[in-house]
């Protein structure tokens, strides 16, 4: 039999998956807990030039400095921002580890940001606000997100979120596929982009545990994005007639742009789809708007679906106001 690369690299992959451990939450902490804090204050840390733009990566693990941090201790590790004039963001990418497939759960460090400003004096601390997730061979599963450096940051302190020992869902959607522990230790790469973004979110209701309503964003100037209708549809393959909707935010540049906005409904079998179609309960909307986001703010895709009123739209997520035109009916 004779086997490509691909192949290798697959049965490799999933006998990495299969060999995965399933070290507890308490037992990846115990050693932290023994540690000796290695700084008293923000000032005795040790801080490291950051790379900027090139990404850096960084690891959290029995060798590394701990400080006792508001929320218990935990190993950090302390950067200098590089000062280019520009609004910032400081983005991550961490792997998933300790992967046990049978049970379907595995663990993720999740970093969060102290900034310091010229004194070293403590401005905030921040955590990603939206945290999405990539398939990378190798690697697996990459949960990354990012977080906007305050204009007066001059250090960043980067430690792992507060762990927890009960699993969280997937933290970046709403699917019971895979249980998550939030890990005391990780790795992680970090970059500082300089790309202003603001957030879209999709959003939906079930009408029963098979039949729900959606309204996403499918498309951005002509090109296809992830939306909560592929997601869904691919969570729910092989589930036969029950439905788990998931729902897809995402980052889009703040800047003008032409955006594809669907109202429909979805059902957990196709053959659904074609009765409640017969029935006349089936309703589907689309169309074109011109979309012009703000910098770092947070917008939803509403709708709503019905016999003559059947519309999708826009809005801002803060005061539920309409920024686009509403699509109706053509």
């Amino acid at each position: 039999m004779n086997f490509t690369t691909e192949s290798i690299r697959f049965f490799a992959l999933i006998l990495l998956l299969l060999l995965g451990g399933c070290t507890t939450v308490a037992e990846l902490k115990q050693p932290l807990l023994n540690k000796t804090i290695t700084a008293l204050s923000y000032s005795d840390m040790a801080f490291e030039d950051f790379l900027g733009a090139d990404s850096k990566a960084i690891e959290f693990n029995e060798n590394s400095s701990v400080f006792s941090f508001p929320e218990g201790k935990s190993y950090f590790k302390a950067f200098a921002i590089p000062q280019n004039g520009k609004q910032g963001y400081l983005e991550f990418q961490s792997p998933q580890f300790d992967v046990d497939v049978i049970k379907r759960q595995s663990k993720v460090m999740i970093p969060q940001f102290a900034f310091l400003d010229e004194n070293k004096a403590q401005l905030g601390t921040l955590t990603a606000s939206t945290i999405r997730d990539k398939s990378d061979f190798w690697r697996g599963l990459l949960f990354t997100g990012r977080v906007a450096i305050p204009p007066k940051a001059r250090f960043v302190i980067v430690y792992p979120a507060e762990t927890t020992e009960r699993p969280i869902r997937h933290p970046a959607q709403d699917t019971a596929l895979r249980q998550m522990f939030l890990a005391p230790l990780g790795k992680t790469d970090l970059s500082i982009s300089t790309q202003i973004v603001a957030t879209v979110e999709d959003s939906g209701q079930a009408e029963s545990g098979s039949k729900a309503q959606l309204f996403v964003m499918a498309e951005i100037d002509g090109k296809s994005i992830r939306n909560s209708i592929v997601d869904s549809q691919r969570n729910n393959s092989g589930r036969g007639f029950s439905l788990s909707t998931s729902l897809t935010a995402r980052e889009v540049p703040a800047q003008r742009m032409k955006v594809k906005l669907i109202g429909t409904h979805l059902t957990g079998a196709p053959i659904q789809s074609i009765f409640s179609q017969i029935a006349g309960s089936f309703y589907r909307v689309e169309g074109i708007v011109d979309f012009d986001p703000v910098p770092n703010k947070r917008y939803i895709v509403k709708g709503e679906l019905g016999k003559n009123s059947s519309f999708v739209w826009i809005a801002d997520a803060e005061t539920g106001q309409p920024v686009t035109e509403k699509v109706g009916p053509q």
